[in-house]
């Protein structure tokens, strides 16, 4: 099994929250905007833009900042399958479209912490924080997007057998989505 951290390709339009011309208390509430794998309810889509609308459009949109990714209609039926078992779609509106909002669900305590690479507090030499995450094997869900407790915003997906039909990375390349980047993680 190999697997990946979901990336986004530079050279692409991406999408950020719109808090132009918007008060601090805006700005403070779209800052509170994250997905870490926790089911949102009262969605309230909120506005977004591109900040560089002369670049190519991608088929999988980045959310700056909030751990969730966007597809076009399209692209939501190419995925349909991801989507349904590993997250939670909200409807996004930009630019006369409904796209669909990912937020990734399946969050799993599947990190082998001895074999991880941690950055260290400078003075007291503890684990900081997770820079190069080393797997459990079995713990995968059936999903083959996930998250992990230790990096909420970060998007992982695992690969077997480079299956279009059931793997998501493989269903992208295949259909030669637009806009991601799988960056090799972990092999086991």
């Amino acid at each position: 099994m190999k697997i990946y951290k979901i990336g986004y390709e530079r050279g692409y339009q991406d999408l950020m929250l719109d808090d132009r011309g918007a008060g601090p208390a805006l700005k403070y509430d779209l800052a509170g905007i994250r997905f870490e794998a926790k089911l949102i309810e009262n969605w309230t889509p909120p506005k977004v833009y591109s900040y560089y609308a002369n670049y190519p459009v991608p088929d999988v949109w980045e959310l700056k900042g909030t751990g969730a990714f966007a597809v076009p209609p399209n692209v939501a039926s190419t995925l349909g399958l991801f989507l349904e078992m590993g997250c939670q779609v909200l409807p996004l509106p930009y630019k006369g479209k409904e796209y669909s909002l990912c937020n990734v669900m399946c969050c799993i305590e599947c990190v082998d912490e001895a074999r991880s690479g941690w950055l260290l507090h400078p003075k007291t030499k503890e684990r900081a924080k997770l820079q190069r995450p080393a797997f459990y094997p079995d713990c995968v869900d059936e999903s083959t997007l996930f998250k992990i407790p230790q990096l909420p915003l970060e998007i992982f997906c695992w690969e077997k057998a480079y299956d279009p039909d059931s793997e998501f990375r493989a269903c992208v390349i295949e259909n030669k989505l637009k806009g991601l980047r799988f960056d090799f993680v972990w092999e086991g």
